[in-house]
């Protein structure tokens, strides 16, 4: 899908009357990542989108996130200190189940499937670009706002 076609198909699901304020209830995107340019890149292209998104060096404490929402998350593999999977495994216990796209500059064949943790619901190779990571967390939080009951 070119990158005109996913910005017009996604901006015609999210639009809101004018006049009507989404701040509070737009989905909200977790980006665990130390790579400053992919986050700044996630964060410019969410605002079409309309999706808020929180970015976490993977420095700074879990703890931070403690009572926030999350409809979905993009963490990376390769974090220096850590791994996408443990830190996955951290969040998991923390914020309960968030799906979460795990992505990485290399292919990550080394990892078998039965080490991902469960919330570990896609994995976007880097070299496919951003928006291939933001289109499926966008689409994790679109399955969540239409299985979630309105009030």
């Amino acid at each position: 899908m070119g990158i005109k076609n996913f910005f017009k198909r996604a901006t015609a699901e999210v639009s809101t009357p004018v006049g009507q304020t989404v701040a509070d209830e737009r989905p909200q995107i977790l980006v665990i990542d130390d790579d400053p340019l992919y986050c700044k890149l996630i964060q410019e292209h969410s605002k079409k989108l309309n999706i808020g998104v929180r970015v976490l060096h993977p420095t700074e404490p879990i703890t931070k996130l403690k009572g926030q929402r999350f409809d979905a998350a993009i963490v990376d593999y390769d974090l220096g200190t850590t791994d996408g999977i443990t830190l996955i495994r951290t969040l998991e216990a923390e914020l309960g189940r968030v799906p979460t796209i795990l992505v990485s500059g290399s292919s990550r064949d080394d990892i078998p499937s039965q080490a991902w943790p469960s919330v570990l619901v896609e994995f976007v190779p880097k070299s496919a670009g951003y928006l291939e990571a933001l289109m499926c967390a966008f689409d994790f939080c679109k399955k969540k706002q239409k299985d979630t009951p309105q009030r």
